[in-house]
């Protein structure tokens, strides 16, 4: 008896693997893209679009937030801004550098998430540095 249940469970097995077909199991792993763990973490990518004229081109933006901590990279590499995450999403955060002739600049974010449903769930808010304002629309990515 213990023989044909060991059996059984074989071609259970067999068939349960023949029933997958050529799809790659792995493949949902393996798309690049980020699942979400907790909360906000986890990686968001979008647009950052300037409000006014003079302010550069569109960009695609990209912001890593941890349990209470964001890095926002909205102009591809050229400035990275680190923040706080507050329990209800709200998000602030300003980077400073010195520039020439011992000229500060500075940018700042300000943000909110929005829960919409799961795949619709965005991150909105405002990028300001001197007179020139950005608006910006991420989703997980």
């Amino acid at each position: 008896m213990i023989r044909n249940f060991s059996q059984i469970l074989l071609l259970g097995l067999i068939l349960t693997i023949g029933a997958c077909g050529e799809r790659d199991l792995g493949e949902r792993f393996q798309s690049g893209h980020v699942f979400r763990l907790a909360g906000l973490e986890g990686r968001w990518v979008g647009e950052v679009t300037p409000e006014g004229p003079g302010c550069g081109a569109a960009t695609k933006g990209t912001m890593n937030i941890g349990p209470t901590r964001f890095g926002f990279d909205p102009f591809q590499s050229t400035v990275v801004i680190t923040g706080d995450v507050a329990p209800d999403g709200h998000m602030k955060g300003t980077m400073v550098r010195p520039g020439a002739e011992k000229q500060v600049s500075s940018i700042s974010f300000q943000g909110q998430a929005k829960d919409g449903t799961a795949k619709t769930e965005t991150i909105i808010g405002e990028l300001a540095s001197g007179s020139c304002h950005w608006s910006v629309l991420l989703r997980r990515g």
